[in-house]
């Protein structure tokens, strides 16, 4: 039996979800739920054995079909700026890297 996603994404959001307001470059703000990520990387020269922490965001494409990079999202009265949007395997939620 194949697994349906949009029933997966919808209680992953529902579980560890947070409200967050997104708002384009003179644009309106947006209300929708997001999942904040973070994961450690290899910087600086490989092998050298130096990690540091990248944010990201997950946010489903039917809550916001084209997210800009540049733009602002707030989170727990945190504002983050988003880099370029990437849908994952499924096509159904968009993986945004984000700085505060």
């Amino acid at each position: 039996m194949a697994l349906d996603f949009t029933v997966a994404d919808a209680v992953l959001f529902s579980r560890l979800g947070v409200a967050g307001v997104y708002t384009p470059a003179g644009g309106d703000p947006v209300d929708l739920v997001v999942i904040l990520d973070q994961v450690d990387s290899d910087v600086g020269v490989p092998g050298v054995g130096v990690r540091a922490p990248e944010r990201f965001v997950r946010v489903r494409v039917a809550e916001l079909a084209a997210p800009a990079r540049g733009a602002t999202l707030v989170v727990a009265g945190e504002t983050l700026t988003l880099g370029t949007p990437e849908r994952d395997e499924t096509g159904a939620v968009w993986r945004i890297g984000c700085r505060s």
